[in-house]
């Protein structure tokens, strides 16, 4: 072969190969070396490119078809079972579960596919984070699958917020954005215990409330009060009662009524006026006139005084919650915490004032206490108070007659709201 180094071609046609001398021809000979060698790898990659992609095409159109599945299947069994002898299989002692406090543990294995009978090496952790999050308590989790044998779950679970009852009378659980989490299964028999209870409760609280209040009509109206006498000789007494009672089951027997605003009325009004009447039982425990010798001393007075004045603060906090559902109570507590502080300094310091003041409290004899009898409310002389009680009288009084308006109002418009 003739060697072309150090010779030229022709600047015509590139077919004509004379050569020529000169030195840019070679320049130009070499760019066209290199043109070529391009090409032909371009080409190479090109062919080999086209094969890959016609094999992958290949395999791909024979995995559709009927006949490779066993194939398929065979191969893939083949290669989990050699997986298996080489160590890659799931172990109870690595397995990390974290997040979970109510999800059900049957309900955490089914998604998760555990015991999972394959390697490790097949496990799909995507296909197990999404049969995850078809549970109700999941609100999110991450599934990573670490080779040979470790298999970690991190969950983060909703907040039960309250109980529903669905269209088929089932009570499911439900968070505050209202996605069902699961059913109550143990509250449904938590809830019948204490339905039971509540039911004995109520028995026990009608026949108490209403017979105390009976008695109280029958102090009052001056008519015959007492179990021991009979329907003939005490009518006001019985029909009272009965009244009563009757009208409280007519008001839960009525259809659609909204017992649990109902009950939160009933619940607020109590708040409201048990703290009064603790307040009134402190006035009676200190009535010479009803006790004599069996009134309240002083220490007695202090502790019973303090109690009186919490129970207030909280009926104060129950009216003002209910009212307004908007306010912080942590800080209504607080504030009102502190304005009982401050009371009781200014108390404390008066009491230490006038203690030099009092007179001494006779110590009255065991025989008298043990022989003392109440006099007939008709014999008791009116009672006279201080300005100073007189002012917190009808202080308590004018809070009892606003906060029951307030609550009626906010019953009113919740009844109607409920309604609506």
């Amino acid at each position: 072969m003739r060697s072309l180094a150090g010779e030229r071609f022709s600047h015509g046609d590139w077919g004509d190969r004379s050569p020529q001398t000169g030195g840019g021809n070679a320049t130009s000979g070499s760019l066209l070396s290199r043109a070529s060698t391009f090409a032909d790898r371009a080409a190479t990659a090109g062919f080999v490119a086209s094969m890959i992609f016609l094999a992958v095409a290949a395999i791909y159109a024979f995995s559709l078809s009927d006949s490779a599945k066993p194939f398929l299947a065979q191969t893939i069994a083949l290669v989990d079972e050699a997986a298996l002898d080489a160590g890659f299989k799931f172990k109870s002692e690595e397995f990390a579960l974290s997040g979970t406090q109510n999800t059900p543990d049957a309900d955490l294995l089914k998604a998760l596919k555990l015991p999972y009978k394959g390697s490790s090496l097949f496990y799909d952790a995507g296909n197990a984070r999404r049969a995850l999050l078809t549970i109700g308590w999941i609100e999110s989790a991450e599934v990573r699958r670490i080779l040979p044998s470790r298999l970690e779950v991190a969950i983060v679970e909703r907040k039960p917020f309250a109980r529903w009852e669905d269209a088929r009378h089932k009570v499911q659980i439900i968070d505050r954005e209202g996605h069902i989490l699961g059913p109550d299964e143990v509250g449904r028999f938590a809830g019948a215990v204490f339905a039971s209870i509540l039911l004995n409760a109520s028995i026990i609280g009608a026949a108490s409330v209403t017979l105390s209040t009976s008695y109280a009509f029958g102090d009052v109206f001056g008519a015959h009060h007492s179990l021991h006498r009979g329907w003939r000789d005490a009518k006001f007494f019985y029909g009272a009662f009965t009244a009563m009672v009757v009208l409280a089951a007519g008001i839960v027997l009525i259809p659609g009524a909204p017992l649990g605003l109902i009950t939160t009325g009933v619940q607020a009004l109590a708040g409201v006026l048990l703290p009064s009447a603790t307040v009134f039982l402190l006035l009676l425990c200190n009535d010479k006139q009803v006790l004599g010798p069996w009134v309240n001393r002083l220490w007695l007075n202090i502790l019973a005084s303090v109690i009186v004045s919490i129970l207030l603060a909280m009926s104060l906090v129950l009216m003002i919650t209910t009212l307004f559902s908007s306010v912080n109570v942590t800080i209504l507590a607080e504030v009102l915490g502190g304005v009982l502080l401050v009371c009781y300094l200014v108390a404390a310091v008066v009491l230490v004032r006038n203690r030099s003041r009092r007179e001494p409290v006779p110590v009255v004899p065991m025989e008298r206490k043990a022989t003392w009898r109440m006099p007939q409310l008709s014999l008791l002389e009116r009672p006279t108070w201080s300005r100073t009680r007189l002012i917190g009288m009808w202080g308590l009084r004018v809070y009892l007659v606003v906060a029951v308006l307030l609550l009626l109002v906010k019953a009113v418009e919740l009844g109607f709201h409920h309604g609506g």
